[in-house]
């Protein structure tokens, strides 16, 4: 499969590697035919190259405004039950966690640069054993004086760690083996490493997808070490050079020229930190097929050189790898790259500036004409090549200076060389919704705050479609990750899962894989993903301090959180889950009835509280009390639950009630209480 696509490939590597280095300043590269890579193109004598790079900022800005949303990730449940919502609400948790944890904000970075030049790059998800943080490894063994299960902790070779008179565990010893538990994480691939079949256009069976190949160069050494006895044969192989040449010319971007054809240009680099040549090197490739009928578990094989590694189902049931395009193109499961567009604007806009300097540099800019009058010239200007001497062949006395020195005159640029770059320079800017407004600078023809405004809107409906798809890629790796999740965390290991709200702290403090669900069962969504930066949301939070919507206090909170006007919402603060947490309790049947204890507000009157550790459900002087009710009422008005959940409820909001009419009573004798000292 790989001999059979080398073709449709290597050109597309050709174009891509192009693009990558023009991108970076090398504007005038040529194809060389004998080494089949991109070179510096010789400067013909006396001729003038100009780079008037616009790619660059180009695609900064466009990389900014499609990146500049927050993450806001929201998983909506399967069903309206409350166990259902809270099992979203761990997804959408876990989803922000591995998000931070896994460093994502860089790597789509990363992945976005590489599609801007290749049209597409990819997020390849993978369970990764050697992150998270260090923990002990424990097993159960029956205590020798009570005979009840206790964990206790392993040494390096496995035996437990007990005191040997009373048998009880030794906890932080220093001897204890400890382990990372590992996390889901993920990685960017590039059309350099992976093929699909030639008729796909895109990653999903209606688009015809059937297969994909991730291939790498790596050190035998590192082949041996992470696949062990199965690859104990491996070797490298032909075409190890070429699969390699376009990613040297990539990371030759910088220096004047890329790597060529000699085994010693290529090479890769070790543990130690020095170059490994070709011949210690080999090709690792897994070939991923999606489930079919036939197939109902998809497959994984692995190759290394021309050993097989390894043929399975596939781990997680799934192709783990998302596409991340510039602009998707039907039936293109490679996309379309906006650097494609930019270069031949901008060879326009480089060949005319070129031409303009070499123009006035052979019309003698700088330059003057004069009879060799000794030593005169010297007066003038000592700059080499600034004289142009004329043999002196008569007396010169009597003669003015004028009659003797000249200074040339600069010749006059056509002005169609000046309408060809500024067309140039729009084209560009149109083609990658970037005007010089971005800068602080209006661009020509716009002259009111009305006209940027719809330039901007204009600019953004641009970038509409780069953005939606974008948001889809997202998304898709959102539902991976979670199945990935639910897989390797297991049905009892649990993990603190940080929730990145400062008024909540941890909302969720553990979660394992029994705790999320299904992501097939489940929508995940974005919230508000589009081109909106930081001080947009902030300005939509000075607009509601200045109406007196919200107090400014809070508005500084909000700003401080970095979501905008979201946090304003009443789901998100503690009352709010509190009120969550009592509901789930009282469906589950976690709830027992006595009379409310003396000395509380509502003494003598039914109360609910937790039948295991005695604690009341009711916070008298705490609770938000219409947040509780209005929550509660969710299921007692829910006439397809169960009456005995309905009754229990009841009595709780009847609680919350009686809890505001004696607030109220309260106030109103403070009241009048104070209306008579008044008095």
């Amino acid at each position: 499969m790989l001999r059979d696509s080398d073709a449709d490939a290597l050109e597309r590597y050709r174009r891509a590697t192009h693009n990558l280095l023009f991108a970076d300043g090398r504007q005038w590269i040529d194809w060389n035919l004998r080494d089949r890579g991109w070179r510096d193109a010789p400067a013909p004598e006396g001729r003038v190259r100009i780079v008037m790079n616009y790619v660059m900022p180009i695609l900064r800005a466009r990389m900014q405004r499609m990146t500049s949303a927050n993450m806001s990730w929201r998983t909506i449940a399967s069903g309206n039950d409350h166990e259902s919502r809270d099992r979203a609400i761990v997804a959408t948790n876990t989803l922000d966690a591995r998000w931070a944890g896994s460093d994502m904000d860089a790597k789509l970075r990363d992945a976005l640069w590489l599609s801007f030049s290749c049209g597409v790059s990819y997020l390849k998800q993978f369970w990764n054993p050697n992150i998270g943080q260090m923990v002990a490894a424990t097993v159960q063994l029956p205590h020798p004086a009570t005979g009840e299960l206790t964990d206790y902790q392993v040494s390096q070779d496995g035996q437990p760690l007990a005191d040997p008179e009373t048998g009880d565990p030794i906890m932080e010893s220093g001897e204890e083996f400890t382990y990372r538990p590992g996390d889901t994480d993920t990685a960017v691939r590039s059309i350099f490493n992976v093929r699909l079949n030639q008729d796909a256009f895109g990653l999903t069976s209606s688009e015809g997808f059937r297969w994909l190949i991730d291939s790498e160069v790596m050190p035998i050494s590192v082949i041996k070490e992470r696949y062990g006895e199965a690859a104990k044969d491996v070797q490298s192989i032909s075409g190890v050079s070429i699969l390699k040449q376009f990613e040297g010319l990539i990371r030759s971007v910088g220096r004047k020229q890329g790597g060529g054809n000699g085994s010693n240009q290529h090479m890769t680099t070790g543990k130690s930190g020095k170059t490994i040549p070709d011949k210690d090197t080999s090709v690792v490739s897994e070939f991923w097929e999606a489930p079919t009928e036939t197939l109902p578990g998809g497959r994984l094989i692995i190759i290394a050189g021309d050993e097989l590694i390894s043929d399975e189902e596939l781990p997680q049931g799934k192709v783990p790898f998302v596409p991340i395009y510039d602009e998707q193109r039907p039936f293109d499961a490679y996309g379309r790259a906006t650097v494609d567009d930019l270069v031949h604007p901008q060879k326009v806009i480089n060949k005319q500036w070129s031409l303009v300097l070499e123009e006035q540099s052979m019309a003698g800019i700088g330059q003057w004409a004069m009879f060799d009058v000794p030593g005169l010239s010297d007066q003038v200007s000592n700059l080499a090549g600034a004289h142009v001497k004329i043999p002196m062949q008569s007396a010169v006395a009597g003669r003015s200076i004028g009659d003797l020195i000249q200074r040339i005159p600069p010749t006059a640029v056509s002005p169609d060389r000046w309408r060809l770059i500024d067309k140039a320079l729009a084209v560009m800017f149109d083609i990658g919704a970037f005007h010089e407004v971005q800068r602080g600078q209006v661009p020509p023809g716009v002259d009111s705050g009305i006209a940027i405004q719809l330039l901007q809107e204009a600019e953004a409906g641009q970038l509409a479609d780069a953005v939606n798809t974008l948001k889809t890629s997202l998304i898709e790796w959102g539902r991976q990750t979670l199945g990935l999740a639910r897989w390797g965390y297991g049905e009892t290991e649990e993990r603190w899962i940080p929730v990145e709200r400062q008024d909540l702290g941890f909302l969720v403090e553990s979660v394992s894989g029994s705790d999320l669900p299904d992501p097939d069962t489940v929508n995940v969504d974005l919230d508000a993903f589009k081109p909106q930066s930081q001080a947009a949301m902030n300005a939509e939070i000075k607009e509601m301090m200045g109406n007196g919507w919200i107090d400014p206090r809070e508005g500084i909170r909000l700003m401080d959180l970095g979501r905008g006007v979201e946090g304003t919402f009443e789901s998100q603060n503690r009352h709010y889950t509190r009120a969550r947490g009592e509901n789930l309790a009282i469906e589950r049947g976690e709830v027992a009835l006595i009379d409310a204890p003396p000395g509380t507000p509502l003494e003598g009157t039914p109360a609910l509280i937790h039948p295991e550790d005695q604690s009341p459900y009711l916070l008298p002087m705490n609770d938000e009390h219409e947040i509780h009710i209005r929550l509660h009422e969710e299921i007692l008005l829910d006439d397809s639950k169960p009456w005995p959940t309905r009754q229990a409820i009841a009595l709780h909001i009847a609680e919350h009630q009686s809890m505001i009419r004696l607030l109220t009573v309260q106030a109103m004798e403070a009241e009048a209480a104070a209306q008579t000292t008044d008095v």
